[in-house]
């Protein structure tokens, strides 16, 4: 089974934040995109995998598939999965993946969101979620860059 070196809560998925900031960070040699809708829309896939970068493998598949995939990668791959939201990511901890911590980074204001930082709006039922993660044993981080102060879900009020 590969390795997931960062699980990653980002609604802008793969872009240049993720394959130049974080990759280096981690180390990762495969980003795997786990999400129902973008696995079925090849156009998208195209503009994500401009962000890929030379010599990194990526896969968009559905999250059911994201996680098959990851179980029969071999040992000495080191992944980045990227979901794009709360629902998601409660959806492949519930579904079976065995991850230790998680990362938020990228949620745009929308309609009835709280400020968290500059780049992280979040709804309260997202919040609640985080809060579901985190009572699963699951380390939440928030940050968008490696460098940034990290905020966790208990100082969200």
């Amino acid at each position: 089974m590969a390795e997931v070196v960062l699980t990653r809560i980002d609604d802008r998925l793969l872009h240049g934040q993720v394959s130049k900031k974080w990759l280096n960070e981690v180390k990762a040699n495969t980003i795997i995109v786990a999400d129902d809708k973008i696995a079925e829309d090849s156009e998208k896939i195209k503009i994500l995998n401009v962000a890929t970068p030379i010599g990194v493998k990526s896969y968009f598949l559905s999250i059911a598939d994201a996680i098959d995939k990851l179980k029969h990668l071999e040992e000495d791959i080191r992944a980045i999965l990227l979901v794009e939201n709360t629902k998601s990511a409660l959806e492949i901890i519930d579904k079976g993946l065995n991850i230790d911590k998680i990362n938020l980074g990228n949620q745009r204001r929308r309609i009835d969101t709280k400020e968290i930082t500059q780049s992280i709006y979040l709804k309260d039922e997202e919040i609640k979620d985080l809060e579901k993660i985190e009572e699963k044993g699951i380390k939440v981080m928030i940050l968008t860059l490696p460098e940034d102060k990290l905020i966790k879900v208990s100082d969200i009020n």
